[in-house]
């Protein structure tokens, strides 16, 4: 038997068309806000497939960053590695091109704060410390290898890399002291330029920042960007502005910004620095411009994994139900689902028997694929013993189960399927304590007849050593 298994991700593909519909119309309808999320939920999943969408791909454009991948040094605020990612990020997806004029007065402060002759180069210290993705990462070294581009550049901007002359430095001081809000942030202006041109030349395109895995963050790093976007907000209120109808608009000028994370896990992150009675809907309100967008697709993803299995195992659906309770399904990740469904065919033993007259006799293999999910989703050999004998105690599931069960029950216990009486009931003694297959029907399953003998008192350990040879023809 072989365990290995190969799984196209065109084979699993969980439907979320009804979540992407309800997202974009909450992104529409809010500049800021929050995609809640627990972890393993497949948000990540949900988010690929909304940004994939065609009717979200002609309004929006993404930029998307991982703040929990930096490597943030001591002397290097968090918020200030966010800007050079989306500094970066603006390049990969084109916002802005690498040969993109800054005004002469961000070009000083660009050459004076990084002292390199163009934006790319600048960027080059701090690569190391965001652990760009590869595509991110060859697409800035494409930039870098452009000798054209860069010397096109270097000069538009090789004026500045003359002689600093006093009053050259006196200019830009004072132009910059007329704007002091963004001025002391040359990277956040050029951000916003960037992002103005953009704009400017697509107007009917939307700009969305989503910010990733916050909740997976060091908390001070979660907290510092939250208190960055809401500072920015908070001068709504110095002008008597609804927060809803911003004055100032987003951070950068964008249109719109979503932080993904669970709203609760930050919940609890948040009472656990600053105390459970801190006002954590009052502080979350701040950035929100309204309510959260809340994603699970358990329901989906329930209906739809169900769905696979009997697709894999050929069980029915109820059936599968009482021996891979949801439950069970909803303490796993999506991928840990998928990966226990797939590839069932390598786990299990094929049992070959034949008739009076030597003709072969096809089995239903679907308990045994049952028993490998059950098994590949964490259960030992005793879980699976106790939820068969569970549902063989259930007077509604027992003849439905030894429909597929029966005929390795009965191999196991005489090897051999016809004129053997096996003793199955457990102690709640509901339902019969024997079952005999009478036949076996086209499809594989057995057809059994029960009687009600209760006088045996060792039919426990025996059913136990039976379903031991069971489970001895799944692989672990």
């Amino acid at each position: 038997m072989n365990g290995t298994t190969t799984m196209s991700k065109e084979d699993f593909e969980i439907p979320v068309d009804g979540a992407i519909g309800r997202f974009y119309d909450h992104l529409e309808n809010h500049n800021r806000t929050i995609l809640s999320a627990k972890f393993g939920d497949g948000k990540s999943y949900f988010l690929q497939k909304f940004m994939a969408d065609e009717k979200v791909r002609e309004n929006y454009v993404f930029l998307t960053l991982y703040p929990v991948n930096y490597q943030v040094e001591e002397n290097r605020d968090v918020f200030e590695q966010i800007k050079y990612d989306l500094l970066i990020q603006m390049f990969v997806q084109k916002i802005m091109e690498p040969d993109f004029q800054m005004s002469k007065v961000h070009a000083w402060g660009w050459c004076l704060q990084l002292h390199a002759p163009t934006l790319v180069e600048g960027l080059l210290p701090i690569f190391s410390s965001l652990c760009l993705d590869e595509a991110s990462a060859k697409m800035m070294a494409a930039f870098l290898m452009a000798q054209k581009t860069v010397g096109k550049i270097k000069k538009k901007t090789g004026e500045l890399m003359e002689p600093v002359r006093d009053r050259q430095i006196e200019n830009f001081i004072k132009e910059i002291a007329k704007n002091p809000l963004s001025g002391q942030d040359v990277v956040t202006e050029i951000i916003q330029q960037g992002i103005a041109a953009y704009k400017k030349e697509h107007p009917d395109k939307k700009i969305v920042l989503i910010i990733e895995d916050m909740d997976r963050m060091d908390p001070a790093h979660l907290f510092r960007i939250l208190n960055v976007f809401s500072a920015h907000i908070d001068y709504n209120y110095r002008f008597g502005v609804n927060s809803n109808q911003p004055f100032v608009g987003n951070k950068f000028g964008l249109d719109k910004v979503v932080f993904v994370m669970s709203y609760e896990n930050t919940k609890h992150i948040f009472h656990h620095l600053y105390g459970k009675d801190s006002d954590f809907n009052g502080y979350i309100s701040k950035f929100c411009s309204s309510n959260i967008f809340t994603y699970s697709f358990s329901t989906e993803k329930e209906a739809f994994i169900y769905n696979r299995m009997v697709t894999n195992t050929k069980v029915d659906e109820s059936m599968l139900r009482y021996l891979v309770k949801p439950e069970l399904l909803q303490e796993h990740s999506v991928r840990e689902v998928v990966n226990a469904i797939e590839g069932l065919e390598g786990f299990i033993s094929y049992l070959q028997i034949k008739d009076n007259e030597g003709r072969a006799i096809h089995l239903h293999h679907g308990i045994l694929k049952v028993i490998a999910i059950m098994r590949k989703l964490g259960m030992d050999n005793n879980g699976i013993k106790d939820r068969i004998t569970t549902c063989l105690a259930d007077e509604k599931v027992y003849k439905f189960l030894l429909c597929y069960l029966g005929c390795f029950l009965a191999y196991a216990h005489r090897g051999r399927w016809k004129n053997v009486g096996i003793h199955f009931r457990n102690q709640k003694g509901i339902t019969p304590s024997i079952f005999e297959i009478v036949r076996i029907d086209e499809n594989g399953k057995a057809e059994c007849s029960y009687c009600g003998d209760g006088t045996r008192s060792d039919y426990e350990p025996e059913f136990s050593k039976m379903m031991d040879k069971v489970l001895d023809m799944v692989s672990a």
